[in-house]
């Protein structure tokens, strides 16, 4: 599957659109309603052409290339493929929380990110100072992670592993979707942009 994730969280949108705006490299401030629009669009299906974009939001080809381009270099978005992890075989799903020795945390969480089933490292508050997310195949996998990998990290005192029984709810990424597109307006029913226009 073939899906669109944003490279940050999404921030304040410029309500508007300028068409004489270069866009060559977006800034938050330079993100605005078209661009939403394109991020919808390519969110629901990452695959979808220029041609097609431009023919479901109204702009020129020229226009929607520009601008899916510049939402890239300036990295606000990439296109990738996100594999499932278990169809892939990877059963064992665990969240590590970790707690270091003071003054250790960014290097704890760089040796962390940097071995192999780690699929999310975050330098957190409370009860733990770092909570890991990771993948194994078996139990046994997991058993030689926490006694040989975590072992070779400098500064780790102890770990508290949680392991998944149910996934609920699992999001690549997160996205306004009351700043897209105008749902009393669907584009099949001719809809528009949820903005001023030109």
């Amino acid at each position: 599957m073939t899906v669109l994730v944003p490279a940050m969280e999404m921030p304040y949108m410029a309500p508007s659109f300028d068409p004489s705006r270069p866009l060559d490299r977006p800034t938050p401030d330079d993100v605005d309603a078209l661009d939403l629009q394109i991020i919808a669009r390519l969110r629901r299906d990452g695959r979808t052409s220029n041609r097609e974009l431009s023919r479901i939001l109204g702009f020129s080809e020229a226009t929607i290339r520009r601008r899916v381009k510049a939402l890239i270099d300036g990295g606000h978005i990439r296109i990738v493929a996100i594999a499932d992890p278990y169809l892939l075989g990877y059963a064992i799903d665990v969240i590590i929380g970790v707690e270091v020795q003071p003054g250790t945390v960014r290097e704890v969480a760089q040796g962390f990110s940097e071995l192999e089933n780690v699929r999310a490292v975050t330098i957190t508050t409370g009860a733990s100072d770092l909570v890991v997310a990771a993948i194994f195949r078996s139990n046994d996998d997991l058993l030689e992670f926490l006694s040989d990998d975590v072992g070779k990290i400098p500064g780790v005192i102890r770990t508290s592993t949680s392991h998944t029984i149910r996934v609920v709810k699992r999001s690549f990424d997160l996205f306004p979707e009351h700043l897209a597109w105008d749902r009393d307006k669907p584009e099949e029913a001719g809809g528009t942009l949820a903005t001023d226009r030109p």
